[in-house]
């Protein structure tokens, strides 16, 4: 899977369902998503910028995977979003950048 391809679900996951109202249920869709959109990009920005994935990063590469582990017990708590897509999602940029789950 790709991380355009990957992008694409992420939104699909929080606006599937075509609502627009700026509601609660709908602020923490837009930031539970827009969390995880920002995560995967930041793995994006790393291996255009280092020609290297962030998992080979001795530094931030142990930071950016706390970041989606953090991100995957936060989609176990109550959230409006389709947390299974979410963390299918989070599990595929693990995979991508060479991190096991």
């Amino acid at each position: 899977m790709t991380n355009g391809n990957i992008y694409r679900k992420i939104v699909w996951a929080h606006l599937g369902d075509g609502s627009t109202s700026l509601d609660y249920e709908n602020w923490c869709k837009d930031t539970v998503a827009s969390m995880v959109l920002d995560w995967a990009r930041y793995a994006t920005w790393h291996r255009t910028r280092c020609h290297s994935g962030i998992d080979a990063d001795g530094v931030l590469g142990a930071a950016w995977e706390a970041i989606g582990r953090g991100l995957r017990e936060l989609l176990n708590g109550e959230t409006p979003v389709d947390a299974g897509t979410l963390d299918s999602i989070i599990v595929a940029i693990f995979k991508n950048e060479g991190i096991v789950v």
